[in-house]
């Protein structure tokens, strides 16, 4: 595994624990339901999938030197000359 991969999927991890335990704290000072503390759990799975894959697929894209990524107009990329 890629040391950016490594460092991205341990980020992801601490950030998810975070979460959980502050839902789980939330629930226990009685600020948070169960059912709403559930789908909390159910949405921070969903959003977990959603980031992996699209880490997954940042880090698989090609990067070529001397190359700016396209902007967001869908304009072609830049290409920059190095003297």
């Amino acid at each position: 595994m890629p040391v950016s991969e490594a460092r991205n999927q341990y980020m992801l991890k601490n950030y998810k624990e975070l979460l959980e335990t502050q839902i789980v704290l939330s629930g226990d000072l009685g600020c948070l339901h169960k059912e709403g503390s559930s789908e909390l759990q159910r949405d921070i799975g969903q959003v977990e999938r959603m980031l992996k894959a699209l880490i997954k697929s940042l880090e698989n894209k090609p990067s070529y030197p001397g190359t700016l990524s396209p902007n967001y107009l869908g304009e072609e990329p830049l290409i920059i000359m190095h003297q």
